[in-house]
């Protein structure tokens, strides 16, 4: 896949930045979608991240720490039914780990398009191309151009033979999210790679009070393979653990969580075990 010159890339990261700086009101009549002027396509916000403890099994990650922000500001450029649209969004990120490893200090960039549809109430899938440009935090400085396909799922519902001790309004949720990648990321190393990564997740949510809070116990797996084998894009990694779920105001949630995993690595036959701790959170506006 080509790569693009930095400074042609910042030219077009510009014209976007300047696009979304003039998009964002003053003042807001609907507070999930904006617009100024008026005239214009409206604006969704969302803000997403996650400190994680350490982040990965890997050896080398067991004294480390990664904290992740993005904000994506999103416009739909063309609906076509109530399914399916075309969109546009703008992806700033910050990565920061303790032990400064290049690969998790860095900011980030990504300028994209996507078709996104509906296939059903539980499933979403898009398909879309993004330029991505990465900062890292010794100078150097990488972009590519990388085609995109998502999909993510959500399901909740009580069956028969749940235990009536529970708490009222128990569910199950089976929830999960996948994506490829081609190249694998904006790293030159990375060019002729593709990666495709998932997880799922089968949750019981017990209500806690009136606060809304749900306690979650889990179990997931969450799987990588890439072309070029390498051994820390190709694994398998089933888990136990336990959520507390807080929502947010206006929707959005902060989860604060802690499992306990096995990683099975498939091209090196190699395995590693221990515990994470998290706070994830996600906020649309």
């Amino acid at each position: 896949m080509a790569r693009i010159p930095l400074w042609l890339a910042s030219v077009f990261t510009g014209a976007w930045l300047c696009l979304f700086a003039w998009w964002l009101p003053a003042q807001a009549e609907d507070t999930r979608a904006t617009s100024f002027p008026r005239w214009l396509p409206p604006v969704t916000w969302t803000v997403s991240g996650n400190l994680l403890v350490p982040p990965d099994l890997f050896q080398s990650a067991n004294e480390n720490a990664k904290f992740e922000l993005y904000v994506t500001p999103r416009i739909v450029v063309q609906t076509w039914s109530e399914q399916t649209d075309l969109s546009a969004y703008v992806t700033f990120g910050a990565l920061k780990d303790r032990n400064v490893f290049t690969y998790n200090n860095k900011l980030t960039i990504a300028l994209g398009i996507q078709v996104r549809h509906r296939v059903t109430k539980a499933l979403r899938v898009r398909v879309g191309a993004r330029w991505k440009i990465e900062q890292e935090a010794s100078g150097a400085a990488d972009n590519a151009f990388q085609l995109t396909l998502d999909a993510d799922w959500w399901k909740s519902w009580r069956p028969d033979w749940l235990p009536k001790a529970l708490p009222k309004g128990s569910r199950l949720v089976f929830s999960g999210w996948s994506n490829f990648r081609y190249p694998a990321s904006a790293h030159p190393f990375e060019a002729k790679n593709g990666l495709l990564q998932g997880s799922g997740k089968l949750a019981l949510d017990m209500p806690m009070g009136k606060r809304k809070l749900k306690l979650s116990p889990f179990f997931s797996v969450k799987a990588k393979w890439d072309i070029r084998k390498r051994p820390y894009n190709n694994y398998v990694e089933p888990a136990l653990g336990l959520d507390l779920k807080v929502p947010l105001k206006g929707g959005g949630q902060v989860t604060f969580g802690i499992k306990a995993a096995q990683q099975f690595r498939t091209t090196t036959r190699t395995r590693e075990s221990g515990g994470i701790a998290y706070v994830s959170w996600y906020k649309s506006f």
